[in-house]
């Protein structure tokens, strides 16, 4: 009779002893192995989207469980239009499935009209093109019994073409009647910079610019002219200056 007591007092404790083990397992597995389980799953990197275009980044975020979030949209000279920019959250980051990436859409390159210049001083043109965003270029003049001299004759690109913005415009201008002459200004002890805006407007053009090492004057400062001041020049001529430097 003892015999079966003790029989069924070890196996009491044996069965009660399992069922705490398998109480034990199933609450490890439930807080722990289990949420780091499913959280691994919900929980993603980033791919880097940058550079490109929209249908290819969906497919990237698609993936890996994510969503595109148009934000805005601006210009860049490298990136072409219809590409991504930028992106927020930034790659590596981890995140859960389903979040949506924020992205900037690039516009390309941003372009503006060339203005209409023809009929316009010279002056004038400068004024205009500044206010559209873009640079006078080279200045070439032409002879004209019919268009005032001073006055645009045409623009390269011409009006209404598209550019990049801050794009140089040269311009074509008057010179007036092929008789006319115009005097030789003083280009010396000027800057670069002051010598080109002097001969514009005293109709010559700034031809040759060499260097020459002089401790007298500010380096970039006009030390000799090849036309003589007030010598009488068909206007456009060329004059070709020597500039100082640092040796």
């Amino acid at each position: 009779m003892k015999r079966i007591k003790r029989f069924f007092s070890k196996l009491f404790t044996f069965l009660l002893f399992s069922l705490l083990i398998l109480l034990l397992g199933i609450l490890i597995l439930d807080k722990l192995i289990m949420p780091l389980t499913v959280g691994s799953k919900r929980v993603v990197k980033v791919p880097n989207i940058s550079n490109l275009n929209q249908e290819e980044a969906q497919m990237v975020l698609k993936g890996k469980g994510l969503r595109m979030v148009k934000g805005s949209h601006e210009f860049d000279d490298l990136v072409p239009e219809g590409f991504i920019l930028q992106q927020d959250p930034s790659p590596g980051a981890e995140v859960k499935r389903g979040r949506g990436i924020r992205v900037t859409i690039s516009k390309g390159s941003e372009e503006v009209l060339v203005p209409e210049l023809r009929g316009f001083s010279l002056r004038q043109a400068e004024i205009i093109l500044h206010r559209s965003h873009l640079m006078v270029g080279n200045i070439s003049w032409k002879i004209s019994g019919q268009i005032p001299k001073e006055v645009i004759i045409e623009s390269n690109p011409s009006a209404k073409s598209p550019i990049l913005r801050e794009s140089l415009v040269d311009l074509v201008v008057s010179s007036g009647p092929q008789s006319e002459t115009v005097s030789v200004p003083s280009f010396l002890g000027k800057s670069i910079e002051e010598a080109e805006e002097l001969a514009r407007a005293s109709g010559i053009m700034v031809g040759n610019i060499s260097y020459r090492a002089d401790r007298s004057v500010l380096p970039e400062t006009v030390i000799e002219q090849s036309l003589e001041m007030g010598e009488a020049v068909p206007r456009g001529a060329r004059v070709d200056l020597v500039v100082s430097k640092v040796e």
